[in-house]
């Protein structure tokens, strides 16, 4: 009787864990652990030709962006980028991850948490700043919104491994 309590309240046990587990995983700009397809909207630009899609990958890990692949007007942003929650409780309250390139261009993909930015109509935003010329500024000069979709698994690669046939006489 004994076994059979302790088996029935591991099962117990694991299914609500089951259950549960999803809903605590953490998320960053809404998403879960894991690589994206991202997929940047255009909405307006002074160097890109708006409406445009550019696509790229995210991954996600914890509390974080841990990698960006995007070409955005002939820049590569490719690498970690450094992860922000911002907000001022009155205009804006959002989490965004932002890779800066030298000299001063930067990516941000945000999220809009709670509060409705009225400058920037969706809740999924990305900004491109670009290099003023002639002074120590970041112009942000495109913006739009951008959606997510988990990327493929990557397929598993088979070893072909030679067999040993050996025939005793």
């Amino acid at each position: 009787m004994r076994t059979f309590r302790t088996c029935l309240f591991t099962v117990l046990a694991l299914a609500i864990a089951a259950a549960t587990s999803p809903s605590a995983r953490a998320t960053w700009l809404d998403l879960a652990d894991g690589t994206y397809n991202v997929t940047l909207s255009c909405t307006f630009s002074l160097v890109l030709s708006c409406p445009t899609d550019i696509h790229g990958t995210m991954t996600i890990s914890g509390a974080g962006a841990t990698a960006f692949d995007f070409t955005v007007n002939g820049q590569l942003f490719l690498g970690d980028p450094v992860d922000e929650l911002a907000t001022d409780g009155v205009t804006f309250d959002n989490q965004h991850s932002r890779l800066d390139l030298s000299p001063l261009s930067s990516l941000t993909i945000g999220n809009d948490l709670t509060i409705q930015n009225p400058f920037i109509p969706f809740d999924h935003w990305w900004a491109y700043c670009r290099n003023n010329p002639g002074t120590d500024a970041c112009f942000p000069d495109t913006v739009g919104s951008w959606t997510a979709s988990p990327a493929p698994a990557p397929a598993a690669i088979r070893h072909w491994v030679p067999w040993r046939v050996s025939f005793a006489h």
